[in-house]
């Protein structure tokens, strides 16, 4: 999914094979999206968040997320 947007552009998220993937998936699990909620959303670029991963916070962070991920 993720090479298709990446060689055919946001526009297969929004509006092609990807997105009525997304919806169908969504819908699967009972959430009232169709593919006119993909159009109307508007996306925006940020910098990525950098992190200095030798912090102990953020290893307890990675530690906690760890053990959630288990849970699921």
């Amino acid at each position: 999914m993720l090479r298709r947007i990446a060689i055919r552009g946001w526009d297969e998220f929004y509006t092609g094979a990807v997105a009525e993937e997304i919806v169908s998936e969504l819908q699967r699990i009972d959430l009232d999206i169709g593919l006119d909620d993909l159009l109307e959303h508007e996306g925006f670029e940020t910098k990525p968040l950098k992190l200095n991963m030798d912090s102990p916070e953020i290893f307890e962070i990675l530690l906690i997320l760890r053990a959630y991920l288990r849970c699921i």
